[in-house]
């Protein structure tokens, strides 16, 4: 279950993540193939195998791609006010989770690494049309989700993150007090 697109990447969708990778960015460090070779395997067609290992595990190593080759998309369950399940799919880049494309956004939470463990959430967006479904919720969920990840304090700047983290004591281990 993969894509290509002649822009020179290829998408290779599993259950719960879509890893992009971007051959001509590749540098071939090999971080991936020995991070997790059962989803990493040359030898295998296709290479990338998604449902091989857990989002996290699979997300972790691709964090870790040090030419920016490999690139994923997450996909999160999330429950509507109205008790209505939903996929939707929170990306990552560069200090910031979102919904939507790269460059037009629906909806997202963005963070500055202090370099010190600990990162400053300080700004969250949710689009008209995404407004009081929820979506500003697990764009908080998952950047404590990252914190947890890479054992990392959070400092919620912004008020809506702010005021979730006040909301959830679940929240309080990757709270910087």
């Amino acid at each position: 279950m993969n894509e290509k697109f002649n822009e020179g990447f290829k998408i290779y969708k599993g259950k719960d993540i879509k890893v992009i990778f971007h051959y001509g960015r590749c540098t071939h460090s090999a971080n991936c193939v020995r991070g997790l070779p059962r989803v990493f395997n040359v030898n295998k067609k296709p290479w990338i195998q998604t449902d091989e290992e857990t989002a996290d595990k699979i997300a972790d190593i691709i964090d870790k791609c040090p030419s920016g080759a490999l690139q994923y998309i997450r996909k999160e369950n999330q429950t509507l006010l109205n008790g209505v399940t939903i996929m939707i799919e929170i990306n990552k880049d560069t200090n910031s989770f979102y919904v939507g494309e790269k460059n037009q956004r629906d909806a997202e939470i963005h963070y500055v690494p202090t370099g010190n463990n600990i990162i400053i959430v300080d700004h969250t967006f949710v689009s008209d049309r995404l407004r009081g479904q929820g979506v500003g919720q697990e764009l908080v969920r998952r950047v404590v989700e990252f914190a947890r990840e890479k054992g990392i304090k959070i400092m919620p700047l912004c008020p809506f993150a702010k005021s979730q983290f006040d909301q959830h004591n679940d929240y309080d281990d990757v709270l910087l007090k």
